[in-house]
This record gives C-alpha cells, sequence and structure tokens, in this order.
C-alpha cells in the first residue's frame, strides 16, 4: 500500500485518510462493518483527541517507562494471557512472555494479528525476528510500544483490522495469531484469512492458535462426566 504523509495524516491512492497518532498509524477502514468494538472505540478517541489536539489519558513515555510493570497490562493480563492470572491481575512484577513455538530466526519478517499488548511480537523479536503487531485497540497497541520499549526490543505496532491489513503482498515471512479469530464470524475469517495469504511471501509459514470445540475446562467436565457411567 503506497501511502502519502499531508500533514498529519496517511492518505493512499484510493483517497482513504488514515490519522496518526502519537507516531502510531490508525489504519482502519470507517465505513465497513466493525469486527470488536475496539475499533469504534479507537476512531472515537482519535476523533475527541483531534477536536482537544491532546493526547489526554495516554500514560507517558520515556524515563519513567523504565519504573513499573505497564498499567494497561496489569489490567488486561488475564483476558490476553489466561485465566489463572486472574489471581495476580493488577499485582505483576514482570511481563510473562511466552516463548513462541517457531524456528530461530534470523531477520523474517513477521506479522503478529491481534497483537494486544505486544507479548508474543516480543516473544517473536527475543527469536531472531522482525516483528509488526496489528490490533484495532489504539489503548493496546500504545501498551505495546511501551513495554517493547522497557525492554528494549525492537518491534514495530499499526492499529489496524486483519480483513484489511495495511501491507502490500509478499510482505511477511510468517503471520502470526494466537486466539484470535474465535471472535470472528466465519465470513470475516474467511476475508482475514485472504488478506494473510496475500501479505504471506510464497513458502512463507503460518502459526494460528484457536481454542478447540469445548476448551480445556469443558473438556475435563465431559470426560468427568463419562466416566462416572463406566464401571472402572
Amino acid at each position: 500500500m503506497k501511502l502519502s504523509l499531508v500533514g498529519d495524516d496517511l492518505i493512499c491512492s484510493e483517497k482513504h485518510i488514515y490519522p496518526v497518532f502519537d507516531d502510531i498509524p490508525i489504519m482502519l477502514v470507517d465505513d465497513v462493518e466493525t469486527t470488536h468494538d475496539y475499533i469504534t472505540r479507537t476512531l472515537e478517541k482519535v476523533e475527541q483527541s483531534k477536536a482537544n489536539e491532546t493526547e489526554a489519558g495516554v500514560p507517558p513515555t520515556g524515563a519513567n517507562e523504565r519504573v513499573l510493570i505497564d498499567a494497561f497490562v496489569q489490567g488486561e493480563i488475564p483476558y490476553t494471557s489466561g485465566i489463572l492470572y486472574f489471581s495476580v491481575q493488577n499485582r505483576l512484577t514482570r511481563y510473562p512472555i511466552p516463548e513462541i513455538r517457531l524456528p530461530q530466526g534470523n531477520g523474517e519478517r513477521l506479522l503478529d494479528i491481534g497483537c494486544n499488548w505486544g507479548r508474543w511480537s516480543i516473544a517473536a523479536a527475543h527469536k531472531g525476528y522482525q516483528p509488526v503487531g496489528i490490533d484495532p485497540s489504539l489503548d493496546a497497541v500504545l501498551a505495546a510500544r511501551r513495554v517493547s520499549r522497557q525492554l528494549g526490543v525492537e518491534t514495530s505496532f499499526v492499529v489496524g483490522d486483519a480483513r484489511f491489513l495495511p501491507f502490500d503482498g509478499d510482505s511477511f515471512d510468517t503471520v502470526f495469531s494466537y486466539g484470535v479469530f474465535q471472535h470472528f464470524s466465519k465470513e470475516n475469517v474467511r476475508t482475514s484469512l485472504d488478506e494473510v495469504v496475500r501479505v504471506l511471501k510464497p513458502n512463507g509459514n503460518t502459526l494460528f492458535q484457536m481454542p478447540n470445540k469445548y476448551g480445556i475446562r469443558q473438556y475435563q467436565q465431559h470426560r468427568r462426566r463419562d466416566l462416572r457411567g463406566r464401571r472402572l
């Protein structure tokens, strides 16, 4: 996608206007059905910031961000990392960065769809990839950038929609997504996967995580019920 910077906005060849908020491109299409209220809230926040010409509500960056675990991550952690993290919500003492199940990278470009606060993008960077995280939530993307800076990790982040990936074709060696597509309708999943195919290089790799039909807790419950009816 070829973009031109006009004032504080990016404009594509089809004349779509994309605002830039605190150096973060907001690559959302505003004339289509939204998949999540994150999109609506992000667009509203950008419009409000334009009206007020301020960045109120955005935590400061710089030296102070090295002191504490990011407040956004503290609140969001059980929703991104699992229900076991409810016990430490708002009480984290370190960032739980997972191990990404990919081969060791050597500078390959990786797209992290639905990056939220950036834990998988950071994990990919630790493993030698050049990650680009995309998420419809401006607050999440701002947090991802802050956390990456805290940890001294080179990452890039964009606010955008998986159905309309703002990248040229054949742009990424790997496309990764964790726990995102189960929230989409079947039609939106198909649209998003078409976009994944478009931006993925020939012979590129994909790694998607989605829960199974029941999830582990439901599986255990069904297994217990089944065992109760059997004679062991």
